[in-house]
């Protein structure tokens, strides 16, 4: 598999949750998911087969504690797809809006093979 194809696949299983994922900054629409690829892994001998982080951002309007609410059910929506243990609270400053956004940070490792 593709890095393009399991980004692809990710934001897919985001939409098809009930989230709007993008992997563009500029076009991330709020309540919404931002997912960007991360640490790339050699763990195996197999020059074909690696693990990948991908680092996701569930971000919401910067309304005070609404936003809050938000990122709750931003959440739920994202674990009904991938198991989460931890998400870390952060403030994502985007382009297309005059505050930074709240978000939680969340790291997806995934392992990537050829097939």
């Amino acid at each position: 598999m593709k890095i393009t194809e399991a980004l692809n696949e990710i934001i897919d299983n985001l939409n098809a949750a009930g989230l709007a994922a993008t992997d563009t900054p500029g076009q991330v629409q709020l309540p919404g998911a931002l997912v960007l690829p991360g640490l790339i892994e050699f763990a195996y001998m197999d020059s074909e087969t690696f693990n990948m982080d991908f680092q996701i951002y569930l971000l919401a309007a910067n309304k005070g504690s609404i936003s809050l609410d938000h990122l709750q059910d931003s959440l739920g929506k994202f674990r009904t797809v991938y198991p989460v243990t931890e998400a870390k609270p952060v403030s994502i400053p985007l382009s297309q809006y005059p505050e930074p956004c709240p978000a939680l940070s969340i790291t997806l490792s995934l392992r990537i093979t050829k097939d």
